[in-house]
């Protein structure tokens, strides 16, 4: 310290960086245990700057602000306090203090929202730079930057809080406590990939039909709250339409294309109700593979099925095969002729070269059915 102060005691000698206070005690001159100090003006001299930023972290530098105290593992050091001269004067209002552990160090600053309560919250910095706090506030363009401005946090009146990453595999990760990931979305993309199950308005204690726990699973108390809409604006292409797309592979992992087989079931949408404890099939519709799959083709069959009442599980009723023959389990009931139309309506065509039993056609001649491998002719008259 080199400086010209008047009024030192003359004994008082002063070293380099040494920092006298001179001030007058309330409680006479002689009191100097309890002496306050007010309107102090002071200059501090430093030694030779560092303009490496490695010597200000590895050494304590000349200028600096020393807070000593011996080593006390998991001790608090002694702190930085800021009080006011009134109001609750001898609780602080704001500090500045660290903890050591065999881990490292903490840095704690300490702010007071009830001045009778001294320091109520505290923002902490661990070892390796985490801050914990019991919230934060951005500001700005781009309020909170991590990894080396390649991630931004910050807020927008437009946007929101928008989270901005450029990872080499993902711009965005979430993850759980355990450090599972629940959600991502892949670098340079706006494609979202769900690692768990996603749920809207329900609860993942709910079960479908036959006990199935679906990942996707969506519950509400009224239309709005329970439809999903699919639309699509598309001017240029007739056939273009909202599609719920369903496949099926035999490969064991995910992204695999193993061949299907005859028999396989492509895909099901199954409608049930509540029997008052769980949620059963009650008709359903399902795709089958029909045939031996080749290289761009694999056929397939069309199946529709109902549940009777008083007798359990869903039982095929109708089905298309690969073919287009329709086949029907059960009675077939036409609503009754009008003055508009009929019942039932056989096209005009030609005679099948291979009839079977039980063929029925019209041609402009009449109306012919096989029976019992014979073509009977109904003749108009």
């Amino acid at each position: 310290m080199s400086s010209k102060l008047s009024n030192l005691p003359a004994a008082t000698s002063l070293a380099d960086n040494d920092l006298f206070l001179v001030g007058k005690s309330p409680f006479g001159a002689g009191d100097s245990q309890k002496m306050t100090i007010a309107n102090i003006r002071a200059s501090l001299f430093t030694g030779t700057s560092s303009t490496i930023q490695a010597d200000i972290i590895a050494a304590i530098r000349e200028g600096s602000v020393v807070v000593s105290s011996p080593y006390v593992a998991d001790g608090f050091s002694p702190a930085l306090y800021f009080r006011s001269t009134t109001d609750n004067p001898t609780l602080p209002k704001a500090a500045i203090f660290s903890e050591t552990t065999g881990g490292g160090s903490y840095l704690f600053l300490g702010t007071s929202s009830a001045y009778v309560s001294g320091i109520t919250s505290l923002v902490s910095i661990s070892p390796d730079s985490l801050i914990s706090s019991g919230g934060m506030s951005l500001f700005g363009s781009r309020s909170f930057v991590a990894a080396s401005n390649n991630a931004y946090l910050y807020h927008t009146t437009a946007l929101g809080l928008v989270m901005y990453g450029n990872g080499t595999t993902d711009d965005i990760t979430i993850a759980s406590s355990n450090g599972a990931n629940i959600m991502s979305v892949a670098t340079g993309t706006t494609t979202a990939r769900f690692y768990g199950a996603v749920n809207i308005g329900g609860t993942f204690a709910r079960r479908g039909q036959s006990g199935v726990l679906s990942v996707m699973q969506m519950e509400g108390i009224d239309f709005d709250s329970s439809s999903l809409s699919l639309v699509v604006n598309e001017s240029s292409n007739a056939t273009t339409a909202p599609s719920i797309l369903f496949g099926r592979t035999r490969g064991a992992t995910v992204g695999s294309n193993t061949v299907v087989q005859d028999g396989d079931r492509l895909g099901i949408i199954l409608f049930g109700g509540s029997d008052g404890t769980n949620n059963i099939a009650s008709s359903m519709i399902q795709t089958v593979v029909e045939g031996t799959p080749a290289t761009g083709d694999v056929g397939g069959r069309l199946e529709f099925l109902t549940t009777q009442a008083g007798v359990p599980g869903p039982v095929i009723r109708m089905s298309i095969n690969n073919v287009g023959t329709s086949t029907f389990s059960g009675q077939v009931v036409t609503s009754a002729s009008t003055t508009v139309r009929a019942s039932l309506n056989v096209p005009h065509g030609t005679a099948p070269t291979s009839p079977v039993n039980g063929d029925m056609w019209t041609t402009t001649a009449g109306v012919f059915i096989r029976i019992n491998g014979i073509t009977k002719t109904f003749t108009l008259i």
